[in-house]
């Protein structure tokens, strides 16, 4: 009997275990919150706020057996890692990363400009975010230093040297993990022009008057946050309350022209401004918009308002004050 017994309570242990240590090869994403601006960020004599700016984020857990069949209950999510991260999780980190630090920039970029306050940009730097050619050697992540051994300092470099050559190919320098190599990338030729076959992602640096001091987050990722930063900075520029008191939200990419563009996982994000008795939440016209329209949810009092530019968005708070 007691030879049984402990067989019995070694195998639940190893079941257990399994079941706690065990992480299968998927990742969950599931609800995340809402998180005010400002506190990411510092500008001397900022405008105070009666209401406030938000952030909406969604979560995602690599989970363990566990939490896989509880989130199978909870309707979440899954999706396989071979697809959330084809090339291996270090580097989908490290683009989202790459991807947050561009929308602030952008986001500072634009709120800046819009206020009528002074910003010079410098030091700009181009990645790659994701490559479709096949004969090229460059990954995502990749830094361009030179094409035809001409300075890249931004992505009109690239589109004016590679119009400009009848070659079929080029050679790009770029760094890797802090080393240099030097590659030749076959061109797509169309009509419109030529193309390395990559998607490229900015970054720079700048100075501002008055000046900022922003925190990079380590546990926050993407751009979809570009919106609500360029928001956020703009309000604290302004010689006024741009929030009249209500507590915004929302969501949307912001490129350098104030452009909002869609993002993932909109029903998270939603619901989690619900939960949070958000008063507005703005979203990006094109596609998610029309996702939101299409959610069997009851949004109570929350105004969802669709938005193509950050202009967009500075006219509907000021005519509904």
């Amino acid at each position: 009997m007691k030879k049984r017994k402990y067989l019995l309570y070694s195998l639940l242990y190893i079941v257990l275990a399994i079941l706690v240590l065990y992480k299968p090869n998927y990742i969950i994403y599931k609800p995340g919150g809402i998180e005010d601006v400002s506190k990411s960020y510092k500008i001397k004599d900022s405008q105070e706020l009666e209401g406030s700016i938000n952030i909406t984020y969604v979560a995602t857990v690599k989970p363990n057996l566990i939490y896989y069949f509880y989130a199978k209950l909870k309707d979440y999510d899954i999706e396989k890692m071979s697809d959330y991260a084809p090339n291996g999780l270090d580097k989908e980190e490290k683009v989202d990363t790459l991807l947050y630090i561009s929308s602030i920039d952008n986001a500072i970029y634009n709120a800046y400009k819009y206020a009528g306050k002074e910003i010079i940009i410098k030091d700009e730097k181009v990645y790659v975010e994701y490559s479709l050619n096949d004969d090229s050697e460059l990954e995502e992540g990749d830094l361009i230093l030179e094409i035809n051994n001409t300075k890249i300092t931004c992505q009109d470099d690239i589109r004016q040297i590679l119009n400009a050559t009848d070659d079929d190919s080029v050679l790009v320098k770029f760094q890797r993990n802090e080393k240099d190599y030097t590659t030749e990338v076959k061109l797509i030729k169309e009509e419109r022009g030529n193309f390395l076959g990559i998607q490229v992602i900015d970054i720079f640096d700048y100075d501002t008057n008055p000046k900022i001091d922003f925190s990079i987050k380590d546990d926050v990722a993407g751009p979809s946050g570009g919106a609500m930063f360029t928001l956020s900075v703009y309000a604290s520029l302004m010689d006024y309350d741009i929030t009249h008191g209500l507590k915004i939200a929302g969501t949307g990419t912001i490129d350098r022209d104030g452009k909002i563009g869609p993002i993932g996982s909109i029903d998270y994000k939603i619901k989690s401004a619900l939960k949070e008795d958000v008063d507005v939440f703005f979203v990006p016209k094109y596609y998610n918009y029309s996702e939101v329209l299409d959610m069997d949810l009851d949004l109570k009092d929350m105004k969802v308002i669709p938005v193509e530019n950050f202009e967009d968005i500075l006219d509907y708070l000021a005519n509904n004050k």
